[in-house]
C-alpha cells in the first residue's frame, strides 16, 4: 500500500520515470510474493505435520488406555517411586510420555503465529492491483480514510486472532479433555485409593501420636522417678563417704588393736614357753625320783618272783620222784586206784597214765574242786571212758587228790 501511495505521487511530474519505478515496484513486489509463498508453503507444510502428529496421537488417546502423561522427569520419577503406583502400572505395560505438554505449547504458539500470520495477509491482491487507474484524488482524505482502514483492520485483526486463539485454546482443551477421559476413571480410582491409603496412613499416624504422647508421658514419669533416685543416690552417696571416713578410722582402729594384740600374744608366748620349760623340769626331777623308787620295788619282786619259781621247780621234782616210785608199786592187775594217792600232787597227765594201766577208775574229789576246774575232770572221765575203763566217781572230804599242781 505504502508503494501505490508513492506511485501515484510520482505520476504527477515525472513520466519519464514512471516506468522504471513502476517496474522496480513490481519486480520488488514479485519478489516479496515469492518469498511470502515458500514461506507459507513452509509453513503450510509443517502445519500438516502438526495436525498429522496431532491426529495421530489422538488416535492413539483413543486406542490407547494405558498411555500416562507426565509434566518433565522429576514427576515420572516420583511416580516411579511411589510404591502403590509402581504396583498399580505393574499389572499391564504403560506407556509414559514426557514433556507432552510442552510440546502442545508449542504447537500451539506455531498455530497461533501461523493464525496471525494468516490474519495480516488475509487481503490478497490481484495482479491488476499494481496497476491502478491515478483518479483525481484529495491526498489528504485518502491519507485520512487510509488510516482509519488501517486502524478498522487492525481491530478486526486484533478480534479475529482473539477469536482463533479462543478456538484454538478451546480445541486444544476439548483434545486433551477427550484424550484424558478414559484415563479420568482410572485416575479417579487411583485417587480414591490413594485417598484411602492416606486415610489409613493418617489413622496409624494418629494411633502412632498417641502412642509417642503416652510414651512421653511415661518418660516424663521416669524423668521424675530419675530425679527422686539421683537425690537418694546422692544422699545414699553423702552416706557412704561419711562411712567410709568411718570405717577408715575403724580400720586404723583395728589396725592399732591388731599390732597390741600381736605383742600381746607374743608376750604370752615368751611367758607360756618359759612356764613349760619350768614344768618339763620339774616333771623331769620327779620322774626320776619316782623311777628311782619303784626301781628298789621291782628288784624285790623279781627276786621273789625267781624264789617262787625255784619252789616250784623243787616240789614239782619231788612230786614227780613220788609217782615214779608210786608207778613201780602199783601192779598191773590192780582193780582200783584206792586211796594209795591220797595225799599225794601230781599232774591230770600223770594220773591218766596211771589210769590207763588199771581195769578200772575210780575218781576221788573233794568237796571244793576237781582238777581246780569241772571241765577238767569232765575231760578226764571222758578220756577214761575212751579208753574203756570203767570209771567211779567217789567223793572225799578234804583231799587235793589229782589237783593241777
Amino acid at each position: 500500500m505504502n508503494y501505490v501511495g508513492s506511485i501515484s505521487i510520482l505520476d504527477r511530474g515525472h513520466a519519464p520515470a514512471q516506468a522504471i519505478i513502476d517496474k522496480n515496484a513490481r519486480s520488488l513486489a514479485q519478489r516479496v510474493a515469492d518469498e511470502t509463498r515458500e514461506e507459507l508453503e513452509k509453513v503450510m507444510n509443517r502445519v500438516d505435520n502438526i495436525y498429522e502428529s496431532y491426529e495421530t496421537s489422538t488416535q492413539a488417546l483413543m486406542t490407547q488406555s494405558t498411555m500416562e502423561y507426565v509434566e518433565d522427569i522429576a514427576e515420572l520419577e516420583a511416580l516411579i517411586k511411589d510404591q502403590l503406583k509402581k504396583k498399580k502400572y505393574q499389572q499391564q505395560v504403560t506407556i509414559f510420555i514426557v514433556g507432552y505438554e510442552n510440546v502442545c505449547g508449542q504447537k500451539l504458539r506455531l498455530l497461533q503465529q501461523v493464525n496471525e500470520f494468516f490474519m495480516d495477509n488475509s487481503k490478497s491482491y490481484e495482479e491488476e492491483d499494481w496497476y491502478p487507474k491515478t483518479p483525481d484524488i484529495d491526498v489528504d482524505d485518502c491519507s485520512n480514510k487510509i488510516e482509519e482502514s488501517l486502524a478498522t483492520a487492525k481491530e478486526l485483526t486484533e478480534k479475529i486472532s482473539t477469536i482463533n486463539s479462543d478456538m484454538v485454546e478451546w480445541l486444544t482443551t476439548y483434545a486433551i479433555n477427550k484424550a484424558s477421559t478414559k484415563s479420568k476413571k482410572k485416575l479417579e480410582s487411583a485417587l480414591t485409593k490413594a485417598k484411602d491409603d492416606v486415610k489409613a496412613i493418617t489413622d496409624q499416624l494418629k494411633s502412632a501420636l498417641l502412642a509417642n504422647d503416652e510414651k512421653d508421658e511415661l518418660i516424663q514419669t521416669y524423668l521424675k522417678q530419675l530425679e527422686g533416685k539421683t537425690l537418694e543416690a546422692q544422699k545414699f552417696k553423702a552416706a557412704a563417704e561419711v562411712a567410709k571416713i568411718k570405717l577408715e578410722e575403724l580400720q586404723s582402729v583395728v589396725e592399732k588393736h591388731k599390732l597390741e594384740l600381736h605383742e600381746s600374744r607374743r608376750e604370752l608366748l615368751a611367758l607360756h614357753q618359759d612356764q613349760i620349760t619350768a614344768l618339763h623340769e620339774t616333771h623331769k626331777a620327779d620322774l626320776e625320783t619316782v623311777r628311782l623308787e619303784y626301781a628298789e620295788t621291782i628288784k624285790k619282786l623279781q627276786e621273789g618272783w625267781r624264789n617262787v619259781q625255784s619252789n616250784e621247780i623243787a616240789d614239782w621234782k619231788h612230786s614227780e620222784s613220788e609217782i615214779l616210785t608210786l608207778l613201780d608199786i602199783i601192779d598191773v592187775n590192780c582193780v582200783s586206784i584206792s586211796t594209795v594217792a591220797l595225799g599225794v600232787r601230781t599232774s591230770g597227765r600223770r594220773a591218766m597214765i596211771c589210769a590207763m594201766m588199771c581195769d578200772r577208775v575210780i575218781v576221788m574229789y573233794t568237796a571244793g574242786r576237781v582238777y581246780n576246774s569241772n571241765y577238767k575232770h569232765e575231760s578226764m572221765v571222758n578220756q577214761f571212758s575212751v579208753h574203756g575203763k570203767e570209771t567211779e566217781e567217789r567223793y572225799i572230804g578234804n583231799s587235793d587228790l589229782f589237783s593241777n599242781g
